[in-house]
């Protein structure tokens, strides 16, 4: 089958954030499957950021995406997928991916919904700023999700990433790597991982807040920060270090696998990589109860709230009480057979071929 993936993002060789990484994942297991794909990037480059993988990058707007650029980004899309003709054309993302591919009349349209795109602008600008961009963000997402052939979301609950209804939504997770599956826990007494870089959606602040409480029930506890960066912000609290972000799903996994928890503080998630990856690892797992978390790690991860001292309290006992974790682990990696990057190639290939 001939498909084109869109992502409306400048991928280097090594991806970065999760739709990044399931993107990476999923074109990688339509080609063990032997289908012919092409992936559409933005930023002008002659190489292929990933192995194997066809790329056609576009050009940038000379004007912001929300300032008329988008327009221009809608026309390379489809002048691209003219040429191409693909069977199905997959937008990775509701955003300017989807509104882009949606437009498109020569085959199947189909959109993931990933994260929430109107939250992570929220979180990311003032509250001017967020209203200024909301009312257009909000509108381009809903007409991804009302013109697309079909949606494929993340989560299960489309009222969690999805300003409207879709007409026809099928759940399929994000892709984990498989490396996360052959990785053997050996966890270090005491190490807590936070995988969730530096945006203030990701909560790394809360999760620094909380870490004077940790100490003073776990004194020998330490706390590892990858891909945050400390430069211009106050001085990390005792027993805590930053790593760099780690380039490769084995350097994450053999992470998760020597730390005793893994956190994920964020004010909002749809479905976090990070959660799926430490299931499949088999890693105790403490995360806020926002957006789609509980319905994903119910069960599996210790659920708080964004509060410092409820989110200390989770860790510590995650750190003091491993033996009560092995249900809890168990039922993590039955649960995360279905993020196998095949079981979800294969969730994908039946969808299009229905569709086609």
């Amino acid at each position: 089958m001939r498909i084109c993936v869109v992502l409306a993002t400048r991928p280097s060789r090594l991806p970065s954030g999760g739709v990044e990484k399931a993107t990476h994942a999923l074109c990688q297991g339509l080609l063990r499957a032997q289908h012919d794909l092409t992936l559409i990037t933005a930023g002008m480059s002659a190489d292929e950021p990933w192995a194997r993988v066809s790329t056609v990058r576009l050009a940038p707007s000379r004007r912001r995406m929300l300032m008329g650029g988008a327009r221009d980004w809608d026309a390379a899309v489809r002048q691209v997928l003219d040429e191409l003709r693909p069977e199905v054309a997959l937008a990775e993302g509701l955003g300017f991916a989807g509104s882009a591919v949606v437009k498109w009349r020569g085959g199947v349209r189909v959109v993931v919904a990933h994260g929430n795109t109107v939250a992570d602008i929220r979180h990311a600008y003032s509250w001017v700023g967020w209203a200024m961009r909301a009312p257009l963000v909000r509108a381009s997402c809903a007409a991804a999700v009302r013109k697309a052939d079909a949606l494929v979301n993340v989560t299960e609950d489309w009222r969690i990433n999805c300003p409207v209804a879709p007409t026809h939504q099928v759940h399929i997770p994000n892709p984990v790597d498989d490396d996360f599956f052959t990785s053997v826990p050996a966890p270090e007494p005491g190490v807590v991982a936070c995988f969730g870089g530096s945006k203030r959606i990701k909560g790394v602040d809360l999760l620094l807040a909380a870490w004077p409480f940790v100490l003073r029930d776990a004194p020998h506890a330490s706390l590892e920060l990858y891909g945050y960066t400390a430069d211009g912000k106050p001085a990390l609290p005792p027993n805590c270090s930053t790593r760099e972000a780690l380039d490769t799903s084995s350097q994450t996994a053999a992470a998760m696998a020597r730390a005793s928890a893994v956190v994920v503080p964020s004010r909002f998630e749809v479905s976090p990589l990070v959660a799926a990856e430490a299931m499949a690892v088999g890693v105790p797992i403490v995360a806020t109860d926002v957006g789609g978390v509980r319905a994903m790690t119910e069960g599996v991860a210790a659920l708080c709230r964004i509060d410092p001292q409820d989110m200390a309290a989770n860790i510590v006992s995650a750190l003091r009480e491993p033996s009560v974790w092995g249900a809890r682990l168990l039922e993590g990696q039955r649960r995360s057979a279905s993020y196998r990057v095949d079981e979800v190639v294969a969730s994908f290939v039946s969808l299009f071929e229905s569709l086609a």
